[in-house]
């Protein structure tokens, strides 16, 4: 019969004070951490990014008109 082995690995990470740059929220982190949690961070990422899917968005709406009326 096979015995299982348990294997803990302990990172020691330096959390400094910091503050969301989408909320404003004071949290700890680390390293390059600009965002209190992931929403917070996918917000930031979908209003950087708003006018590029606007353009697609129209993009792609006068396309398919066009073959709509072909």
């Amino acid at each position: 019969m096979p015995t299982e082995r348990v294997i803990t690995i302990v990172r020691r990470l330096r959390l400094t004070p910091r503050t969301c740059a989408m909320c404003s929220q004071a949290f700890e982190g680390w390293g390059r951490q600009r965002f209190c949690s992931k929403p917070c961070q996918r917000h930031w990422d979908y209003r950087q990014h708003a006018e590029s899917r606007r353009e697609k968005r129209r993009r792609r709406y006068s396309r398919r008109k066009q073959e709509f009326h072909v």
